[in-house]
């Protein structure tokens, strides 16, 4: 399962310099929704895949700001996405492993500095990268606490996979 659902941070080294939520836009001025976390990185830091997936998206968003994205479709409805990009190594389709390196970190698009702008979205809804983040064996239950989310279905779905291991 930690292979297929999101976990740990998709850089070496993690320094959130914007939290999920409410805030005031750095560049706008004005308060948004912040859908994702912004993790402190100099440009062209390697950025590291959180769980296998593929990679269904890759381009630049001048509307919604991120820039250059890259978007990862995991197993079970999840997506990750990872804006302000420098650089893209992967190719649209391609079959990503966890671990493996999916691009450099920038500062395309609405952006106050170089930094990796991480989103963790399930069914569409957008969740606290952070919960992902810190998830792993120890605390394997923790992420089916966080609220808004149905995750009774998804739960019986890995419960009944583990039980035909």
């Amino acid at each position: 399962m930690l292979n297929s659902i999101p976990n740990g941070s998709p850089l070496q080294t993690m320094k959130i310099n914007g939290n999920f939520g409410w805030r005031m836009h750095p560049t706008l001025n004005k308060k948004k929704f912040h859908k994702g976390i912004d993790l402190k990185a100099k440009r062209k830091t390697p950025i590291f895949a959180p769980a296998d997936g593929v990679a269904s998206y890759i381009g630049y968003q001048k509307k919604s700001g991120f820039g250059k994205l890259l978007i990862l479709t995991h197993n079970y409805g999840f997506k990750t996405y990872y804006a302000h990009l420098n650089k893209i190594p992967v190719k649209l389709g391609q079959i990503i492993i966890k671990g493996q390196e999916i691009a450099l970190s920038g500062n395309t698009g609405r952006s106050s500095g170089p930094h990796l702008h991480y989103e963790v979205r399930y069914i569409g809804v957008s969740i606290d990268p952070i919960n992902f983040i810190n998830w792993d064996i120890e605390n394997y239950d923790s992420i089916f606490k966080t609220t808004g989310i149905k995750w009774q279905s998804l739960v019986e779905m890995i419960t009944k996979n583990q039980q035909q291991l």
